[in-house]
């Protein structure tokens, strides 16, 4: 991801990652729960799992090319597998202003959306977005 902003000169965004079940933060107690249950968890060529493998901190851009890994909207086609491009990072309302974006910049907050355009397109959000742009929410 780094290469595709030096080439292409948008911002790399950061922000610390927030795991929740059910819509609440994971205690200290539920994380290192979570890593103990996958650690000696074995995968496809007995592979031996590195905890959960979900990042601390959470790396998005400009133009970046993603996958959907979870089936989030069947009618609008944002399904597991889908591939798309990010478009537009809507910062949390409570993310201090800034008046430009740094090479590499680290928010306080998780976005409150992230536009992404499907290859296989999606009719915009209520016609509100232009056809193939699904607005992607942090999940509650």
């Amino acid at each position: 991801m780094e290469e595709h902003c030096r080439k292409t000169k948008q911002p790399l965004v950061s922000c610390e990652a927030e795991d929740t079940i059910k819509g609440h933060k994971l205690t200290l107690e539920e994380k290192w729960a979570q890593a103990l249950q996958t650690k000696g968890s074995k995968w496809k060529n007995n592979a031996v799992l590195d905890g959960a493998k979900l990042p601390d901190i959470v790396h998005v851009t400009i133009g970046a090319k993603v996958m959907v890994t979870l089936n989030i909207n069947m009618d609008m086609k944002i399904a597991n597998g889908s591939h798309g491009e990010i478009i537009e990072i809507i910062v949390d309302a409570w993310e201090p202003e800034q008046s430009t974006w740094q090479p590499r910049t680290e928010l306080q907050y998780p976005p409150s959306c992230i536009l992404l355009r499907l290859e296989y397109g999606s009719e915009g959000q209520a016609n509100v977005l232009p056809e193939g742009v699904v607005p992607i929410f942090p999940e509650e």
